[in-house]
């Protein structure tokens, strides 16, 4: 929840967690405070006090995600083989030689009615080589051959066929290709980006704090806010006493006991009130659920003015509660931005979120007061 950074004064019945011990100067870093709480260029209180919220700023961090992981020649990088011609690369060129598949042209020889068979035979067996394909084809049927392939046949037309030479798969493997294959020679590993090489880079983004301000952010809240809340109730307290308001700075003196405040601040505000009041505070017996007084918080306060006992603790009071609405807004960008998926993959983020949330309900535990005042500018019964 996002708290409105407008002046919220609390009327601090306050839920102080045990086990947890706050203490800081009041107004410390982490809340963009001017050194200059007194403008000099006004004859009026700064109603901020100098506290501002804590700005983005540009950075490049893990938060942010990984840009580039370092680049290494190593596994799981993709390998390297040797590069060179062999069959695990496939054909690139197959052998050239004559074929009847690739075509071709005829010789024709012409006809010779005297051809013989024998003579048939002796031409094939002489052009049968080369390029050269022979052809005898049988002219005239004379019966009884003899021959089981031309039978019956006495003259014989002769040519021969030239074949063109061209490459084909059965002629056999000329040349193949070039590549690397996992067949080969083992070479070693290409260059990669990979995330077991560590990281390189970042992603540059806008945050509040990175994981590794977060933690000490915390700490150093916790002891911010609890100091405000202890000074918010003795401001209060200081505020009542000076207003004789006696009811009102014993219900705050019982608020700081059942809240467990530190014993040293108890104890100084019932030195307080006896002081005062003459006499010591009685606790069990007041009922605090009636009508209350509240404090003024929106009337503009003179630096002339803080001279006045009143004026001055109304002042440390407005003062506190501007700190705390501040911190709680910080507190809220904070968890915004540690909730976020990359954040979350950091582990001490989830620790950071839950201790958050313990200094927020803290601070949320104050109730907001309606601002209200009396003709002279101070208190109202209402």
């Amino acid at each position: 929840m996002n708290r409105n950074l407008e002046s919220k004064p609390r009327s601090l019945r306050l839920t102080v967690q045990s086990g947890i011990l706050l203490t800081v100067i009041v107004i410390a870093s982490g809340c963009g405070v001017n050194s200059m709480l007194l403008d000099e260029k006004s004859d009026f209180v700064d109603p901020d006090y100098g506290v501002e919220p804590m700005p983005l700023k540009t950075v490049r961090h893990r938060d942010c995600g990984v840009e580039n992981y370092r680049s290494l020649a190593a596994p799981p990088c993709d390998r390297i083989y040797e590069k060179k011609r062999s069959k695990y690369c496939g054909v690139e060129l197959y052998k050239k030689k004559p074929n009847k598949k690739c075509g071709g042209f005829r010789n024709n020889l012409g006809r010779d009615e005297t051809k013989s068979l024998e003579e048939a035979r002796a031409y094939v067996k002489r052009h049968r080589k080369g390029n050269k394909y022979p052809v005898v084809i049988p002219m005239r049927q004379s019966g009884g051959g003899g021959d089981n392939r031309w039978p019956d046949y006495t003259e014989y037309q002769l040519y021969y066929y030239i074949m063109k030479s061209c490459r084909r798969p059965e002629h056999g493997v000329e040349l193949y290709k070039e590549c690397e294959s996992p067949k080969h020679e083992f070479k070693g590993h290409k260059e990669c980006r990979d995330p077991s090489f560590g990281v390189e880079s970042y992603n540059e983004c806008e945050l509040y704090l990175t994981s590794d301000e977060v933690t000490t952010y915390i700490q150093d809240k916790k002891f911010t806010v609890n100091l405000a809340i202890e000074h918010l109730y003795s401001a209060q307290t200081n505020f009542y006493v000076l207003n004789s308001l006696k009811q009102e700075a014993l219900c705050t003196l019982k608020d700081a006991i059942e809240n467990n405040l530190r014993e040293q601040v108890v104890e100084d505000l019932q030195q307080k009130y006896a002081f005062s009041f003459g006499e010591e505070p009685e606790i069990a017996s007041i009922d605090c659920s009636g009508e209350k007084v509240l404090i003024d918080t929106t009337t503009p306060i003179k630096k002339a003015d803080l001279s006045d006992p009143v004026v001055f603790n109304l002042n440390n009071f407005r003062k506190n509660n501007r700190l705390l609405d501040v911190l709680n807004t910080n507190l809220d960008n904070i968890r915004a931005q540690m909730t976020t998926k990359t954040m979350l993959e950091v582990d001490a983020a989830k620790s950071a979120i839950s201790e958050i949330e313990k200094i927020q309900s803290l601070i949320n535990s104050t109730e907001a007061v309606s601002n209200k005042e009396t003709s002279d500018g101070k208190v109202k019964n209402e």
